[in-house]
């Protein structure tokens, strides 16, 4: 919600004035290393989050958190549990809200190969499984994502169910009087837009459809911060693995 990014956006700022405040003035080593990464994360990461919004790849709330990650963790935090010290892996440059980004983009990547795991193990094989899945038709008012199919066969470009449900709302119907009595609910004056169209005639004449399901780039930032307070810079790890840094 709009709601919570101002007291976030707070908190990190009066964070941030109190930690400059005690090593002021920064003249040391580690006091100007505090300050590159502050301003690193505050004058790259922040906007990156407001710029992908800009060109529509992160949602509103995606580029809210993103802003409030880079204030409120412009750099690697250090806590002691059961004898570890965490993260146990850090990068050279240290800008903690960078992992956090890295690691949710890496998480996010591994998505299709667990969605195709999930249509491998329900026996689905297919040239679409690492980007969709099929579901019950009469489930589609409770799921999120678009339609993987239209009139003409398989489509990334399907019909959103966000509108198939803002389609029925306005025509005052459900997706059963829909599937019951297409001619009727499929007014052809009301839906002269091709997807829409395409979407209503896949949904009304089957039981089964294609979904690719949606997912907003919060819920892998979400997992990306934990893996990244825990564990670490993934990519950093891996890099190093192999002798690249």
């Amino acid at each position: 919600p709009n709601r919570l990014g101002p007291p976030l956006y707070a908190v990190g700022a009066l964070l941030l004035i109190w930690e400059i405040a005690a090593i002021w003035p920064l003249a040391g080593p580690d006091a100007l290393r505090f300050a590159v990464q502050a301003a690193i994360s505050l004058l790259f990461v922040a906007p990156l989050g407001y710029a992908f919004w800009y060109l529509g790849a992160f949602g509103g709330a995606d580029a809210k958190a993103l802003i409030a990650i880079a204030i409120l963790f412009p750099t690697f935090p250090e806590y002691a549990v059961a004898g570890l010290t965490l993260p146990l892996v850090e990068t050279q440059l240290g800008v903690f809200s960078l992992t956090v980004l890295t690691n949710a983009v890496l998480l996010a990547l591994a998505y299709p190969l667990g969605l195709a795991a999930i249509n491998l193990l329900r026996g689905e094989r297919s040239a679409t499984m690492f980007l969709a899945r099929p579901v019950a038709t009469d489930s589609l008012p409770d799921r999120h994502g678009r339609l993987f199919e239209d009139g003409d066969g398989t489509t990334r470009n399907g019909l959103d169910l966000d509108a198939l449900r803002m389609y029925l709302r306005w025509r005052g119907a459900t997706l059963a009087d829909l599937r019951a009595d297409p001619d009727r609910h499929r007014d052809p004056d009301s839906t002269d837009a091709e997807t829409l169209r395409g979407g209503l005639a896949v949904v009304a004449r089957t039981d089964r459809v294609l979904v690719s399901p949606g997912m907003p780039f919060v819920v892998p930032m979400a997992a990306g911060l934990i893996v990244s307070l825990t564990f670490g810079d993934a990519l950093f790890a891996a890099l190093g693995a192999v002798g690249l840094v």
